[in-house]
């Protein structure tokens, strides 16, 4: 590599000065002649000797293993971010001096690309990798003016993609066009409105029915002026452009018309789930990193104003993960301008050459969209790790974290996991298996699924599904349990079977999963969907959906009820003092309002 030399004057030394009026620094310069020409050393750094008795200064220089460096006017090797004459900005290692090339993550955890001149990058850059197994893969990075990369999309070459005036990659067939406008990523969709279809929801009920979670595509946001947002991934058809990436959103009255539609681009191709504050919403998705590159974007976060105007995002880089949400959920609560995320990743290669599972955390503030905080490596339970995490949860209660996953090896439970109360770190926690489960640790089988976390006032309350866990039986009942904040342990987690269903009244596949719902702090609703006596749910979903009130102790206010309704993926909100969700299948939208008042 040739780098051009920014002074084409030669140093004259006359006494103790460099001709042109800057003082000389290095006390021993004069002595060089005598010495041999390579690097010096004294108590103000590093300067390079020349065999005819003169220094570098002021100038690139490039040494015998090709690497280049910047001396400054004084003769003095410099570290860090240098900006030459041009303006142009460079990276100086801040140990061995040399220029860096490629990507790389300052101390401020920025990221940035320097082109092999070593400037750095302000346009988008396009890398062409060759993995281990000898395919082609382009990384293109998205660089705003400042030369911070905001995005980063991951290709094969053998993946049809097209490159525009503006260097942009397409990097998914779905999206017919897209460009880079002001720093900012803008894909043209369709805003209209337009007839549309979603899968028949056979693909839902087929995860639901395995012992592993799934990211929730359906969503329900009660807004304060009464009305209700619906939030959907697309997953179909022809007519609606781009639908593998993205959501449909809709705005209904308090009485289920519909006023509002658009379109929402999630932006990386897996899809990982909708949150919702007060001021915000967030899109969270990702893509996969297969060849285990840390520069990889995996996971992005977008916040959208009340209007879904797009504001700003934070991403995830490597973060140990090859393939993000796989097997689990996506579950998100707000405190104190943080965002909570609970998740879960199929992990770089272990030791024993296979890609294991297992939750992750992250916490970004709100504001900055900066990424404050992530839990991502394989690590003790106490700081939140739990291998094969089917289903995650994740609330707070008075400062503190509290979490519920579904642990299929280490622990091999339901794990309830209860954080420091700065509500800030995932440190220093405590963890109870609150319903253990039987079978070999890691098998991919637990019989079982869980279904809710909710906080009362005394107490912390889960919901699930679950075999007894003996091996002898695979019929499986509703059930909660009840941890008192006060004594949080095993021994004072109490473990209340809802149903009493029997092999011959009910098959394995008849419930989806319990929803356990918080009305206030001293009472809930959990809900199921009524088994069909023999009947696969899945032939027939419209047996009712059966349901219990509890209180703030997880005791059952009145009988168990039943209704004409049907459960999916949307999570039942609370609204005006009713319980409100809706189902889908197909074309057909139905939603479901429950007084609880």
């Amino acid at each position: 590599m040739r780098k051009r030399n920014y002074l084409a004057i030669s140093a004259i030394i006359l006494g103790g000065l460099f001709w042109g009026g800057n003082e000389l620094e290095i006390s021993h310069a004069s002595q060089t002649a005598q010495q041999a020409s390579g690097w010096k050393q004294d108590n103000k750094g590093w300067w390079y000797a020349n065999a005819n008795g003169t220094y570098q200064a002021d100038k690139w220089f490039q040494d015998k293993d090709s690497s280049w460096y910047h001396f400054n006017t004084s003769g003095y090797m410099q570290t860090g971010w240098f900006q030459d004459k041009d303006q142009e900005w460079y990276y100086l290692d801040n140990n061995s001096g040399k220029m860096q090339t490629g990507f790389f993550t300052d101390t401020d955890d920025k990221k940035y690309y320097l082109l092999e001149s070593g400037k750095m990058a302000t346009q988008n850059v396009k890398e062409y990798i060759e993995n281990k197994n000898g395919e082609k893969i382009i990384y293109t990075y998205y660089i705003d003016e400042n030369g911070i990369i905001y995005s980063i999309y991951r290709q094969m070459m053998s993946d049809n993609y097209v490159e525009t005036a503006t260097n942009m990659i397409i990097v998914d067939n779905t999206i017919k066009d897209s460009d880079v406008k002001n720093g900012k990523i803008r894909k043209v969709v369709k805003t209209q409105e337009q007839e549309y279809k979603v899968k028949d929801s056979d693909d839902f009920l087929s995860i639901s029915r395995s012992n592993y979670g799934s990211c929730v595509t359906s969503n329900l946001f009660p807004q304060r002026d009464g009305t209700f947002v619906r939030v959907q991934k697309a997953t179909i058809s022809s007519e609606l452009e781009y639908a593998d990436r993205a959501l449909i959103v809709e705005t209904y009255t308090e009485d289920f018309k519909r006023i509002n539609y658009k379109l929402i681009d999630q932006e990386l191709p897996i899809f990982g789930g909708v949150y919702a504050t007060e001021d915000n919403y967030f899109v969270i998705s990702g893509q996969q990193n297969p060849d285990e590159f840390d520069s990889c974007e995996v996971i992005r976060v977008i916040k959208y104003d009340k209007n879904w105007n797009r504001i700003d995002s934070a991403s995830i880089y490597g973060a140990n993960t090859t393939i993000p949400f796989r097997h689990g959920s996506v579950r998100c609560v707000e405190q104190d301008e943080i965002l909570h995320i609970r998740t879960c990743h199929t992990m770089y290669t272990s030791d024993d050459g296979l890609n294991h599972q297992a939750n992750m955390s992250f916490q970004i503030d709100i504001s900055s969209m900066e990424v404050l905080y992530s839990a991502y490596e394989v690590a003790n339970v106490l700081t939140g790790y739990v291998s094969h995490s089917f289903d995650q949860y994740i609330t707070v209660d008075d400062g503190e974290i509290v979490a519920l996953d579904q642990g299929d090896a280490y622990p091999r439970a339901a794990v309830l996991i209860r954080y420091d109360a700065n509500g800030t770190i995932y440190d220093r926690g405590e963890e109870i298996e609150i319903v253990p489960y039987a079978g070999k640790i890691g098998d991919n089988q637990t019989n079982a699924k869980i279904g809710g976390l909710a906080v009362s006032d005394t107490s912390y309350i889960t919901a699930g599904l679950s075999t007894d866990q003996t091996g002898k039986s695979f019929v499986k009942n509703v059930y909660i349990t009840v941890t008192d904040k006060d004594d949080f342990s095993e021994s004072d987690t109490k473990l209340i079977w809802i149903t009493n269903y029997t092999k011959e009244n009910q098959y394995d596949t008849s419930i989806i999963k319990p929803y356990l719902i918080k009305i206030n702090d001293n009472s809930f609703i959990l809900l199921w969907n009524n088994p069909d006596n023999g009947v696969d749910f899945v032939i027939n979903p419209n047996n009712g959906v059966n349901y219990v009130m509890l209180d703030r102790n997880g005791r059952q206010v009145g009988n168990i009820q039943n209704i004409e309704a049907e459960l999916s993926e949307c999570t039942p909100v609370v609204s005006n003092g009713k319980l409100v969700w809706y189902s889908y299948n197909k074309d057909r939208i139905t939603f479901y309002q429950l007084d609880i008042q």
